[in-house]
């Protein structure tokens, strides 16, 4: 039986990141590309080590923040952001990292019980940058005009770009796609407890969920 061939076509996406004004390509490609001949599995293979424990510090620190996201605690929910961080959202708004804290701040403050999590698409690790594709869920108990609790779940798709530093992985940049808020006694993921509406307290202690069982390439 002859063994299947890889080759670059195999890898269908080619990530583009700027640095310094120029557009690089990293992530599988970055790998494939500098790969010199009659070495591609060696490539390939150094590849794969590298996706796989630079996903696992990426998925390591996805946790601990939305850790501290659920505690409302600012510091840890925003602790492995760049300091230059950007976030497009979904109107086309631009926003820093500082007027992101504040508006987390400011919504905290208008919510009773509050749990966020996410869920990843796709994602491909390269050597100096990471491409994630996900949907961040939200869940939190705001108060109407009578002050009677009401549940809300936001629901964002989003893009991000994630850059290895001397201090690990941060988050640099954000693309949020698009974004449904839903507002009712109903809304979905957040149950009732018996004793008036709020979340099931057996939630599991990991907040990140990926499509599948292994490794899915940004297309």
């Amino acid at each position: 039986m002859k063994k299947a061939m890889l080759t670059l076509f195999t890898f269908i996406t080619i990530p583009l990141f700027m640095n310094n004004g120029i557009a690089k390509a990293d992530g599988s490609v970055d790998y494939m590309l500098n790969c010199p001949p009659r070495e591609f599995n060696r490539c390939y293979s150094e590849y794969q080590a590298n996706r796989d424990s630079g996903w696992q510090s990426i998925k390591n620190i996805y946790n601990s923040m939305l850790s501290g996201c659920n505690r409302k605690d600012v510091n840890q929910c925003f602790a492995h952001y760049s300091s230059d961080f950007q976030v497009r959202q979904s109107n086309g708004e631009v926003i820093n990292l500082e007027q992101l804290r504040q508006a987390n701040r400011q919504f905290w403050r208008q919510t009773g019980e509050y749990r966020e999590s996410v869920y990843i698409i796709r994602r491909d690790v390269g050597r100096e940058y990471a491409k994630v594709m996900g949907i961040e869920y939200v869940d939190a108990i705001v108060f109407d005009a009578n002050n009677s609790p009401v549940p809300m779940r936001i629901e964002a798709t989003f893009e991000q770009t994630w850059r290895r530093t001397s201090n690990g992985w941060k988050l640099a940049y954000q693309n949020n796609l698009d974004s449904k808020v839903s507002r009712s006694r109903t809304s979905p993921g957040v149950p009732s407890t018996g004793s008036g509406i709020g979340f099931d307290t057996g939630a599991p202690a990991n907040f990140i969920r990926e499509a599948g069982n292994g490794f899915s390439r940004v297309r």
